[in-house]
């Protein structure tokens, strides 16, 4: 529950967030790489890395998706 909540808060200040992971599962899925039983990358993993890129590149910032803290 503490998972599903947190990607929750993280999707209201970066807007960007569902549409990208969303984006990425597809590819992933085309793929064979989406399934994390055989090795893929799971949701979870896949929303934490483009959370993490998000505040690294401060792309959610540039966009204006989010304030600054």
């Amino acid at each position: 529950m503490c998972r599903i909540a947190c990607v929750l808060l993280q999707q209201q200040d970066f807007k960007v967030l569902r549409p990208l992971v969303l984006v990425l599962k597809s590819i992933l899925k085309q793929n064979s790489l989406g399934d994390v039983s055989i090795g893929g990358l799971g949701s979870w993993s896949l929303a934490n890395m483009v959370i993490a890129h998000l505040m690294v590149s401060g792309l959610a910032y540039r966009l204006g998706n989010t304030s600054p803290h």
